[in-house]
């Protein structure tokens, strides 16, 4: 009987302790999206001066350091439900902009603060933007504080523009759509266009910066309702902007990175030099090869590329016939081999390993590496020869539906 009791009584208080875990249950932690600063995109630029008689709304207030740099902030526009988040009668997302600047980029985002009663938050931040004057300037203090902040996200695209980096948040883009989110999107393109420059993230630029490593990043040019990718920036082992890639290079240098696998690529016919024919790629097997001999170092390249005629401009020619395909063939092996060359001589002339041929040296002669790694980019890599580019091109399909 005391047992039935003793149960019953605890039956009892189980499950008033389940009721009450359930009355007060609830987030703690909550916090409504329009108390929060979405950041989707951030621009930096070099601080420029404020007119003395006006109030100094965007300096940040640092006991030391200077005003040195302008961040931009891109955050959406929380609209009421019944105009389903756009722009009321134009189908336009809204965005506001907030900015600042000091020397201490943390201290700029607090800064930010005085003027938007949200807290900036970048979980869900897409874009990190550097004009061209920062990342000639150097790019390494900046990102001390990227790598710092739990807050800010590692897969964060990267990109160089020309002028102001601010500039773009000013863009209207044709679909409406906010342009942090959109250049991001684009950014999927990147196997299917060769001279969309290979995507770079803060957390790699940030891997780069720490294993002393060269790298490249994309350059991005918006005008009125356009963007564009139009090639690669290079930073050199200092992390500072000492060159560009045309989009041709930036072929190039996919080939030399072993990363060119999609895309294509116009050249003239064969058999009608003053039209062309496209061959689209679909399939590659690259390889570098690093050869030491006498304390005489070189590299060999062989490549083979394989996809289909994807457009001939000569009407009603057979493609099948008179050693077309090999004609054309060959003219494709001889472009792509032209364009792995230039790339590698600007590489060199900017002393910018940004394709990794130094890794293949130390993972073949690893002690000889020992002795150069200090000096590659500086100092070996600019002197040591391609000496020989091996591409063979093979036109599977041509792609006739007749």
């Amino acid at each position: 009987m005391l047992k039935f009791l003793f149960f019953h009584k605890s039956s009892i208080l189980i499950s008033l302790l389940l009721v009450c875990c359930l009355l007060t249950a609830g987030c703690w932690d909550r916090k409504e999206i329009e108390t929060r600063g979405f950041v989707l995109g951030m621009a930096i630029d070099m601080a420029q001066s404020e007119p003395e008689d006006k109030p100094d709304i965007l300096k940040a207030a640092q006991a030391a350091g200077a005003r040195k740099y302008k961040a931009s902030f891109e955050m959406r526009k929380f609209l009421s439900k019944s105009s389903g988040g756009t722009k009321p009668g134009t189908g336009e997302q809204e965005s506001l902009v907030y900015a600042a600047e000091g020397e201490s980029l943390f201290a700029i985002v607090r800064a930010v603060n005085t003027q938007y009663p949200a807290g900036l938050f970048f979980e869900d931040n897409q874009l990190l933007v550097f004009s061209e004057a920062v990342a000639r300037d150097g790019i390494a203090d900046i990102t001390d504080f990227l790598d710092r902040d739990p807050e800010f996200r590692r897969r964060a695209r990267v990109f160089v523009t020309p002028g102001r980096a601010e500039d773009l948040f000013k863009s209207k883009t044709k679909s409406g759509e906010l342009i942090s989110t959109y250049i991001a999107r684009i950014t999927r393109n990147e196997k299917k266009s060769p001279t969309f420059a290979t995507m770079i993230e803060v957390g790699l630029i940030s891997k780069k910066i720490h294993n002393n490593q060269s790298f490249a990043v994309p350059l991005i040019l918006a005008e009125s309702d356009n963007v564009k990718a139009i090639g690669a920036a290079l930073f050199n082992r200092e992390f500072k902007m000492v060159g560009t890639l045309s989009e041709l290079e930036t072929v190039g240098t996919k080939i030399l990175h072993r990363k060119l696998s999609q895309g294509i690529t116009v050249t003239p016919n064969p058999a009608n030099p003053d039209k062309i024919a496209v061959f689209e790629l679909f399939e590659s097997n690259i390889k570098v090869e690093p050869y030491l001999e006498q304390g005489e170092l070189w590299f060999e390249l062989e490549a083979k590329f394989i996809g289909s005629l994807a457009e001939n401009q000569v009407p009603k020619q057979n493609p099948h016939e008179s050693g077309f395909l090999t004609a054309l063939e060959e003219s494709l092996a001889e472009e792509f081999s032209r364009q792995a060359r230039i790339a590698y001589t600007k590489l060199q002339e900017n002393k910018t390993d940004v394709v990794e041929l130094g890794f293949l040296v130390h993972k073949k002669y690893p002690e000889y590496w020992k002795t150069v790694k200090k000096r590659w980019d500086e100092e070996l890599f600019p002197i040591v020869p391609l000496k020989d580019v091996k591409i063979k091109v093979v036109i599977r399909s041509t792609s006739m539906t007749l």
